[in-house]
């Protein structure tokens, strides 16, 4: 089956290229990807009206053998589709030349550009065009990775499946603002991330994880190491209470191998991804202890019906319930004040 789609290239010529295409495998679906090129890789057809491409689908390619010491047609390239996506944003940066793209992650996609597109719109003349692609069966998250893997040697590769609040999944929002997603959470609250590993060299690789802030944790144990050649896993992550209603914070997931003979420097983009996380107040503890000092009031109350005038207090069953009540009240309220809000 053919479709019209964008596609979107990322060569092998830089490795930050490449670790566009490590990121677009591994970033959960919905999450933004920021993509940029100079404006001349950009279809003339496209970049005049720019706009109009804004929420219309595309198609994430990789294309190995893009050597730019070679001359552009003795180069020997392919093509490997990564996954579908919309473009959110798009807009021109002048100053320094570039176009920049915005794009929610979408399915897992095989396909590759139809035989009879015309070349000039295609790599190494173009990176950014409206094509036909043939679209094939292998389009599981796992086929998209063996079809790389040979490029990404001694990487592990992870995918975000999903973040999850018991059975509720939670949805990425984007800002438009700020060109970029997060998940919203509140404080003092748990969740899930449920991730999906594969260490093609079956050997010692895992995760590390960094936090950006205490205001919210993603618990990864240290020296994390897959021990399979595929793994399925849930991580906590957890929320702590915040001094102000609203906080932003990151955790950054990179993927190690621990029998690499080189360390790579610090930086290096091919193996890491950054999930942004925007934290607010949660108001139930507010409205918790709003309620339960009416209840101590009222416990109060109750307390100076039983025992008003002492000296005339006759031990009758209406004082004797006055001051039940005034004891269950306020012994209530404490305890529950000590369970909700006690931080030891």
């Amino acid at each position: 089956m053919s479709n019209e789609t964008i596609a979107l290239f990322s060569s092998d010529a830089e490795n930050l290229y490449k670790a566009d295409v490590y990121r677009a495998l591994a970033l959960p679906t919905g999450y933004i990807l920021h993509f940029r090129y100079p404006q001349q890789f950009v279809q003339p057809e496209l970049l005049t009206n720019l706009a109009s491409v804004i929420n219309q689908s595309g198609i994430i390619l990789y294309v190995p053998g893009n050597d730019t010491s070679i001359l552009p047609d003795e180069r020997q390239l392919s093509w490997r589709s990564i996954r579908s996506v919309i473009i959110r944003d798009v807009e021109i940066e002048h100053h320094i030349g570039s176009v920049h793209f915005y794009l929610e992650m979408g399915d897992f996609s095989d396909a590759t550009p139809h035989a009879a597109t015309n070349r000039a719109i295609l790599p190494p003349h173009l990176f950014v065009s409206k094509i036909t692609v043939d679209l094939g069966p292998n389009k599981k998250w796992i086929d998209r990775v063996n079809a790389v893997k040979d490029h990404f040697r001694g990487l592990p590769f992870f995918l975000i499946e999903s973040i999850r609040q018991g059975i509720k999944r939670i949805s990425p929002t984007y800002s438009p603002p700020n060109k970029s997603s997060s998940y919203h959470l509140k404080d003092e609250t748990d969740y899930q991330l449920n991730i999906i590993i594969y260490d093609p060299t079956k050997g010692a690789a895992g995760l590390k994880v960094e936090n950006g802030s205490a205001d919210v944790t993603l618990s990864i144990p240290a020296e994390h190491c897959i021990g399979a050649e595929s793994d399925a896993r849930t991580y906590r992550i957890q929320t702590h209470s915040l001094p102000r209603q609203k906080a932003s914070s990151y955790s950054r997931l990179t993927g190690v191998n621990y029998a690499a003979v080189e360390v790579p420097a610090p930086g290096h983009p091919d193996n890491c991804i950054t999930i942004e996380w925007t934290i607010t107040k949660r108001w139930t503890k507010a409205w918790l202890f709003a309620l339960l000092s009416v209840l101590a009031s009222v416990g109060l109350g109750l307390a100076k019906f039983a025992t008003d005038d002492l000296s005339r207090f006759s031990g009758s069953y209406a004082n004797v319930l006055f001051a039940m009540g005034a004891a269950t009240c306020i012994g209530l309220s404490a305890g529950l004040l000590y369970v909700a809000f006690n931080k030891k």
